[in-house]
């Protein structure tokens, strides 16, 4: 039945909104950070199994109600593809942060590529392939958090240096954009290829299912960049990760994204658009032309709202084409 409705929702024939909530046993003390935890602050002398056999208890106390799936995400903090690119990983305090690599002045010296016998590709890769096989018959997996291409970026060079590099060298950041672009792909290709065998379909870090590869693109680095810049260093490699798979989506964090919105809307590969309105914005629910907008150029849409805010929705848009959340997107955030 969840994935009848699913289905539907991407064909744009479910004439209703999907509604997910993910709600946990009132008799337990867990919360989204114990359900997705941050995989750092595990004993990296665990096994891949004895971590899972940890948040497996978590998983088995949560209510997947309406058109929620039971999913599990590995959690290693946003944009881990940093790391895999030689980034030097410090955890505290529940979060990940990266330490830039990327010293040299002159760009033109860098260049950038995957290697496979990384530490942290490693754990990821060995930790992904045991869910899949410990819960391929039972849940849906979800990829990690690989980033947006200009975030991860950020992370290797620091994201003061980036954005005199966009005005100082474009066209070695260009080519550092699709030198991460590339191993972006051949990640999410090996991860892919892990699904393979996997049961009940793909997910990401966003609770959005889907019958095929896909993911929530992003890049939140666009809310420092002016609509030009966007289309010169964000859109060329955006474009190639939605042509790489069959359900793109894209994270659109806060108002400062909003002057890119017309270049997302007129990607035809792109499925549809997740908004955050951000800290101290108004709710979901209040940005009414935005979602209309969105719906307008023939894009789903989907949105964190409380219950009042999903039934205004509803009430003012017909809510078709919509997939209204109540749960929290905070564990992503660490």
């Amino acid at each position: 039945k969840l994935r009848n409705n699913w289905l539907l929702w991407w064909q744009g024939k479910l004439d209703r909104p999907l509604v997910v909530i993910e709600a946990f046993d009132v008799r337990s003390n867990f919360t989204y950070e114990h359900l997705y935890p941050n995989l750092f602050q595990f004993d990296s002398n665990l096994t891949p199994e004895q971590v899972l056999l940890q948040v497996e208890a978590v998983i088995q106390s949560v209510h997947w109600l309406g058109d929620a799936y039971p999913r599990w995400w590995l959690n290693f903090g946003p944009g881990i593809l940093a790391a895999f690119l030689g980034s030097q990983v410090r955890y505290a305090n529940g979060i990940t942060w990266f330490k830039p690599i990327l010293k040299e002045e002159n760009l033109k010296t860098v260049s950038l590529s995957l290697d496979p016998e990384n530490q942290y590709y490693q754990r990821v890769l060995s930790i992904f392939k045991a869910a899949v096989q410990r819960w391929e018959q039972l849940l849906t997996i979800g990829y990690p958090d690989l980033g947006g291409i200009l975030d991860i970026l950020a992370s290797l060079r620091g994201v003061e240096k980036l954005l005199l590099d966009l005005v100082d060298t474009p066209q070695e950041v260009l080519r550092l954009c699709k030198e991460v672009a590339d191993v972006w792909l051949q990640v999410f290709s090996q991860l892919n290829q892990l699904l393979e065998t996997a049961k009940h379909g793909f997910s990401s870090w966003a609770p959005l299912w889907m019958p095929a590869s896909g993911y929530m693109l992003q890049s939140d680095f666009s809310y420092m960049i002016s609509p030009r810049m966007f289309k010169t260093f964000v859109l060329p490699t955006l474009i190639t990760c939605c042509q790489a798979m069959q359900f793109p989506f894209y994270h659109l964090d806060g108002k400062g994204q909003l002057s890119h919105l017309k270049s997302l809307l007129e990607i035809e590969q792109l499925k549809g658009i997740q908004w955050i309105p951000g800290d101290g914005a108004p709710p979901a629910e209040d940005w009414l032309e935005l979602l209309t907008e969105i719906r307008r150029h023939h894009k789903l849409c989907q949105v964190y709202v409380t219950p009042a805010g999903a039934q205004k929705i509803v009430r003012e848009l017909g809510g078709q084409g919509f997939c209204l959340l109540y749960t929290s997107p905070s564990p992503r955030d660490s």
